[in-house]
């Protein structure tokens, strides 16, 4: 009989130990998926603040070309737009472009003087 109580205590210790490490176990994945969450949420929040300041930039762009073009009449009283920046001139409204010069529209032209 004390065989038998000191066999079913060591199983029961056994089981408290499985228990335990299976407990250890579901804590150490839980704080892995809890760290993988907020990684995501990191990354999420960054790619915001990147598709925000994308986009300011872009306004930004816009702007500044919108700003380059000024409207000019020639000797004979027509309408052209000068880049005051790079001094380029078409008959044309400049269509803004990505590529930050605001001169993709013109007919290479120029104004005629």
């Amino acid at each position: 009989q004390q065989q038998q109580q000191k066999l079913q205590q060591q199983q029961q210790q056994q089981l408290q130990q499985q228990q335990q490490q299976q407990k250890k176990q579901q804590q150490q994945k839980k704080q892995q998926q809890q760290k993988k969450q907020q990684q995501l949420a990191q990354q999420q929040q960054q790619r915001q603040v990147q598709q925000q300041q994308q986009l300011a930039q872009q306004q930004q762009q816009q702007q500044q070309q919108q700003q380059q073009w000024e409207v000019l009449q020639d000797h004979n009283g027509r309408m052209y737009y000068r880049n005051g920046r790079t001094g380029e001139s078409v008959w044309e409204i400049p269509k803004p472009t990505s590529d930050g010069n605001g001169n993709g529209n013109g007919n290479g032209n120029g104004h005629g003087n």
